[in-house]
């Protein structure tokens, strides 16, 4: 069984509850409910410490890359804001494969991703979208990664 811990601070403002570790768990959780068949973590391990067996699954790595854009009201300060997140998914293909089944692959995760920010989402969540997205282009087959770029506003 996981425990979430839930930070809440009281604030000028009222009672403030949408803090980052809170959100990257949800983010996690519901990752973990729409792909139950893929791997979805928040510890980011390279590729080679992988196993064979979870980069065939295909590893959902959510990482948080910054935390701004505040607002700026006298008795909100530093309140709401917007989180920037990198969702890194690392997979592997057979290794006969042809360098597309890489790509095709990563094609599937994409559409996965999308399909995540379309919904439906937990109310805390409604607010996230997709940015862009790089992947590997077959460059190190028969290994695929998949860089998406989410937002996620925190004001109510």
């Amino acid at each position: 069984m996981m425990m979430v811990v839930k930070f809440v601070f009281q604030g000028v403002g009222g009672e403030v509850d949408k803090m980052t570790a809170t959100v990257m768990d949800l983010l996690k959780e519901t990752l973990a409910d729409q792909l139950p068949d893929r791997i979805i973590t928040r510890d980011f391990l390279p590729m080679a410490q992988r196993s064979n067996t979870d980069l065939a699954k295909g590893v959902y790595t959510l990482l948080c890359k910054s935390e701004g854009e505040y607002q700026q009201v006298v008795g909100r300060e530093a309140q709401g804001g917007r989180l920037k997140v990198l969702l890194l998914v690392q997979l592997k293909v057979g290794e006969k494969d042809p360098g597309s089944t890489v790509e095709d692959a990563e094609f599937a995760v994409i559409e996965e991703i999308k399909n995540l920010v379309r919904g439906p989402l937990p109310d805390e969540l409604l607010n996230l979208w997709l940015m862009g997205v790089n992947h590997s282009g077959q460059l190190e087959k028969p290994f695929g990664w998949i860089a998406a770029d989410l937002e996620l506003s925190l004001y109510d």
